[in-house]
């Protein structure tokens, strides 16, 4: 049995979020047959969006120093709940001795497995410019549709506006807006590319067709951890 390393902060909610999800996942009987975790929620990483389209300050430095952390900790390898922080996976992978799981990856594969034809990629600006589930995507060979400049703008909304500030009353009418115009363009199911995003689901109880990546990142830790995935659908409260 693996330890499994959660690097988070980015923010404190999908932290929480995918823990609880290997948690769910992990078919288990008692204390015992759960996995092993060690947990480091780093909230002082700072903001990769602002880093990437406005030159903000790096997080490489706080997010490499958190890996190096976790690595010595003991972790057996490396999870990090954050889809924007996986920019900088590469660089990462290669100061660190142990393995790191690759969100956009494993939601690629997931979606290649399922019947979804043309996923909308739901993310920050930041992941949407330099191409993270794009690139995923186009590797295995699947299509996908992006949000225009106003949609963006009312994904980072709930985002930033309502997740990471706690504003669970936010109003949902202009993601409503392009959850329609996203379907009127054949979009058959929505990416929750950002890990702020699959808590916004279940708090703004957004309805349709939603491929969870922390969900699939949280299926792949417990499997690479040596552990093993409860039978039926993936879970979550």
């Amino acid at each position: 049995m693996k330890t499994i390393g959660l690097l988070g902060g980015m923010g404190p909610l999908a932290t929480v979020d995918l823990f609880e999800k290997i948690v769910l996942n992990t078919k288990a009987q008692e204390d015992q047959d759960h996995l092993p975790i060690l947990i480091y929620n780093n909230t002082q990483v700072p903001d990769r969006t602002e880093a990437i389209l406005n030159k903000g300050k790096s997080p490489y430095p706080a997010l490499l120093e958190s890996c190096r952390k976790l690595q010595e900790m003991g972790a057996d390898f490396l999870t990090i709940a954050c889809n924007t922080s996986h920019y900088y996976y590469d660089q990462l992978l290669e100061e660190v001795d142990i393995p790191i799981l690759h969100m956009q990856r494993i939601a690629a594969k997931a979606i290649e497995g399922s019947k979804f034809q043309k996923p909308v990629i739901m993310a920050t600006k930041g992941a949407l410019a330099v191409g993270l589930y794009q690139r995923a995507l186009e590797e295995r060979g699947l299509d996908y549709l992006l949000p225009n400049e106003e949609e963006e703008e009312a994904i980072q909304e709930v985002i930033y506006r309502g997740v990471k500030e706690g504003n669970f009353s936010l109003d949902q009418a202009k993601i409503k807006k392009a959850f329609d115009h996203f379907r009127d363009q054949g979009g058959d199911a929505f990416i929750l590319g950002c890990t702020e995003l699959p808590l916004a689901q279940k708090i703004y109880g957004w309805e349709g067709n939603f491929i969870d990546p922390s969900l699939e990142l949280a299926r792949e830790a417990i499997l690479f951890a040596g552990g093993e995935v409860k039978d039926g659908p993936l879970e979550t409260l």
